[in-house]
Parts: structure tokens; C-alpha cells; sequence
């Protein structure tokens, strides 16, 4: 079995690849925007109305208490960085940065935009963006363009999703709905209020056109639970939601990560060749001559990144809001409100398309497929290093016939399930397409039937993990 390139391989093979085919400037670019994106953590954008629990969602996904529920700026950036800090206005020449997290300093106030960093692990793989939508429709239109521009996951906040938000949310390309997540908050006083039952059952459509995943959250619970490893505090964060919440979030994240290093180990197997003459060319160069120590110099901070201009700050424009918003809920008076774990009120919720109970041979053919398709994919570099139109040729009947394979065993041995019909299909459809491919019999037709494996084999990892 051909072990799956790490990481860090992958990303040193980049790296060739950017000097080895600096005569040919498209691939030389592509290899550095693959080398980018895996050195640039997974965006997620956090996204909604004022007051629809944006914060307490950057809470949750990092893992620890940030910020309370405060005013913030349009745009508030949370970043790894070694020590605790924030920059204010960071796209302005001379941001000012004040040490620690104080977000009740004065010299906030005005900030047109944050970025907070801190050392926190999960920062390293992903980074959050709050992002308040309000204002008139120009305004909301134009933050929603720039966020669309910049996520890689969305998360839309809101305890009621009507239509107002709706016909925002459907400004989002279709590739970041399917990397969208419908956030409801309040859960805990929408189920008091008798509505939390009806709502998600009113919202089921529209989020299985509109959205990944929804995602009910009890956000005061799970921000009271937050960083904390106590029986009692584990207990509430799941029964609130927040760690179904984190679990689905992260989890995406980490499949996109892993498609990025997919794309590139692709991309290197098409100039494998290239790469290896570059490997053995830097392994022969000299050391380079010792140059004499330079003058010394004073100290200047490390720049920035170049800053991503942030939307234009909502009280800068006068207009009135175009449409109105949601109507707010109506809570009715309870000094002692009933506290329900969000996944009992799920659970107990009739749905139209039940969940299948866990099943031992569904989730073992799902195994194998997604091993088998891992294996072939990573064979097809065998073949390649043969060289030559011949061994394309034979990757690509390799690639048909793995499909056909496939397709003939789960059509015919697998236990019966609406998921598996659906990967039937897939099936079936991807190979028609690799017969295509094998019709074309160059190189681009086999990186896109390498492609084509790896997103059946993330497809089966999904439906394995549901």
C-alpha cells in the first residue's frame, strides 16, 4: 500500500514545483496559489444580525470566552498569533495595537474594524471572521459581496431566519452554501415559548436547499460551558449544542483542508518528473558562502499581511433600512424558565426523512470504498512514473474500472438506505464521466479522473460520518 503524502511533503514538493516550472508561468502559478492556500488557515465566516449570537459562535469555535456580547465594529478578525493583542483598524498605515485581549478599552471606540490574535491552537487551522450585517440593503449587499469573496465556510446567525435574512442569504455563491451552516439561536427561550418544534420544522426545507447543516444552539449555555472540563460544564456544552455546533464546523474545515492537500498531490503527480529533478538539483547545489554579518539595525515589528479592505462601516450611511427586519421573538414572562437540552428537543421533533439507525454493514462498505478509492488514487503515481501516453492511458482504464467495480457493489451488496442510493448514483454518474476522460487520454483528463475518486471518496467519509 502506497502511504498518503503528509502535509508537510506535499508542501515541499510545492515548493520544487514553483522553481522547477519557472519556464512554463501558468503551472508555476498554480503550484504557488496550491502552496498559499495550505499555508493559509480555513476562513470561517460568522455572519448575521445584530444581537443574533455572532459572538457567542466565535466563542465556541475557539474554544474559549474571546469577548462577551458587546458593540463591535463591522468586522472583527480572530487570528493565531504568538501573543495575545489587538490591532485596530489594521488596514490603516498606522493601526493601533493594544496588548492582551481589553476589549473594554477606550481606544476601541470608533474602530471601523478588528483583528484580534492569540494563542490559541485552533487558530492555527482556521481563522473566524464576525461579520454584522445591518444598515440598508446597499450596505448589507455589498458586506455580504466581500464576505462570499473571502469564506471558506459560512455560518448564518439568527433566532428566526425570515425572509428578510433569506433573500440575504441568497446572495451566497452555491459553493459556500454547500460549506453553509444556519446557526438558530436562542433555542433554549424558543422552545419555552412554545415555536423552537414548528420553526426548525418550517425552516427544513429551505435549509436543505439553502445550507449544509442547521445547527440549534442554546448560545448562553454553551458560553457559560466554554473552556471548561468539568463533568457539568461537558454535560451543558453538548446539551446546548455547542459542541454539535464545533464538531460540524471543524469538521468541514478539516475535510476542505484535506481536499486542498488532495488537489495538490494531483498537481504534483502531473510534473512529478520536475519536482524530483528539482529535489535532485537543490541537493547538489553548494552551500552558499558565508556573508559577513550585516549592520545592525533597530528593530521594526513584522508587517502585516497586506490588509483586506474592510466593508464600509454601517453608520457611515445615512439611508434609512430599506426593508424592515424580522419581527423579534415575543418572550413571555417566566421567572423560572424550563431548561432543555437542545438535542432532546431535536430528537423528540417528528422529522419527514428519519435518520437510519446505525447500521454495521453500511458503515463497512462505506469503510471499504473509502479506503479503496484512497489506495487507487495513490497507485496512480506507480503508473505515472512510467512515463509517457501509455501510462496515462492505463491510469485512466484504472480509473473506469475501479468505478464500474464499485458501482457493481454497492448496487448489488449493499444494505438498502436512502444515502447509499444516492452514492449509487454518484456512482454511476462518475463513470460515465470516466469514460469520457478515457476518451480524451491526456493528462488533464486524468487529473480530473483523480479528482473525480477523491470527491467519491470524501462523499463516502461524509455519508460514513452521518
Amino acid at each position: 500500500m502506497i502511504a498518503a503524502p503528509t502535509p508537510d511533503a506535499v508542501r515541499e514538493g510545492l515548493k520544487l514545483a514553483v522553481t522547477a516550472l519557472a519556464s512554463r508561468p501558468a503551472q508555476r502559478d498554480k503550484a504557488r496559489a496550491l502552496l498559499d492556500r495550505l499555508n493559509t488557515p480555513v476562513r470561517i465566516m460568522v455572519m448575521g444580525l445584530p444581537g443574533s449570537g455572532k459572538s457567542q459562535v466565535m466563542n465556541i469555535l475557539a474554544g474559549q470566552s474571546l469577548f462577551d456580547e458587546m458593540p463591535h465594529p463591522t468586522l472583527v478578525d480572530v487570528a493565531y498569533g504568538p501573543r495575545a493583542r489587538i490591532l485596530v483598524d489594521p488596514d490603516k498605515p498606522d493601526p493601533i495595537e493594544i496588548e492582551g485581549l481589553a476589549l473594554d478599552d477606550p481606544r476601541l471606540a470608533g474602530a471601523q474594524s478588528l483583528r484580534i490574535e492569540a494563542p490559541i491552537a485552533v487558530l492555527e487551522k482556521v481563522r473566524l471572521t464576525e461579520m454584522r450585517i445591518e444598515g440598508p440593503r446597499t450596505v448589507q449587499t455589498r458586506n455580504m459581496a466581500w464576505a462570499a469573496k473571502r469564506a471558506d465556510i459560512a455560518i448564518w446567525c439568527s433566532t428566526r431566519f425570515g425572509r428578510d435574512e433569506q433573500a440575504m442569504w441568497r446572495l451566497m455563491p452555491d459553493h459556500l452554501k454547500d460549506h453553509g451552516c444556519l446557526a438558530l439561536g436562542k433555542a433554549d427561550i424558543l422552545y419555552r415559548d412554545g415555536i423552537l418544534g414548528d420553526l426548525m420544522a418550517a425552516l427544513e426545507l429551505i435549509v436543505a436547499e439553502e445550507f449544509h447543516s442547521l445547527l440549534p444552539l442554546a448560545g448562553k449555555q454553551a458560553s457559560a460551558a466554554i473552556g471548561k472540563t468539568d463533568p457539568d460544564s461537558e454535560d451543558a456544552l453538548f446539551a446546548s449544542g455547542g459542541k454539535a455546533l464545533a464538531d460540524t464546523v471543524l469538521k468541514m474545515a478539516e475535510q476542505g483542508r484535506q481536499a486542498d492537500l488532495d488537489n495538490a498531490w494531483v498537481f504534483l503527480q502531473r510534473f512529478a518528473h520536475e519536482v524530483q529533478e528539482a529535489r535532485e538539483a537543490a541537493a547538489a547545489a553548494p552551500e552558499p558562502a558565508s556573508q559577513p554579518a550585516p549592520e545592525p539595525v533597530q528593530y521594526q515589528p513584522e508587517p502585516e499581511p497586506e490588509p483586506e479592505p474592510a466593508p464600509a462601516p454601517v453608520q457611515e450611511q445615512p439611508e434609512p433600512v430599506a426593508e424592515p427586519e424580522p419581527e423579534p421573538v415575543q418572550h413571555r414572562p417566566d421567572p423560572a424558565p424550563r431548561s432543555k437540552p437542545v438535542t432532546e428537543i431535536i430528537a423528540a421533533r417528528p422529522r419527514s426523512r428519519p435518520l437510519p439507525p446505525p447500521d454495521p454493514a453500511r458503515i463497512e462498505i462505506l469503510e471499504e470504498i473509502s479506503e479503496e478509492l484512497r489506495v487507487h488514487a495513490m497507485q496512480i503515481e506507480a503508473e505515472l512514473d512510467q512515463g509517457g501516453d501509455a501510462s496515462v492511458r492505463s491510469a485512466l482504464a484504472s480509473c473506469c474500472e475501479v468505478t464500474e467495480n464499485l458501482l457493481m457493489r454497492v448496487s448489488e451488496g449493499a444494505p438498502a438506505s436512502a444515502d447509499l442510493d444516492a452514492l449509487v448514483d454518484d456512482l454511476a454518474d462518475a463513470a460515465d464521466m470516466m469514460v469520457l476522460f478515457q476518451q480524451e487520454g491526456d493528462e488533464n483528463a486524468l487529473a480530473d479522473a483523480v479528482a473525480l475518486l477523491l470527491q467519491l471518496r470524501r462523499d463516502s467519509q461524509i455519508l460514513r460520518a452521518a
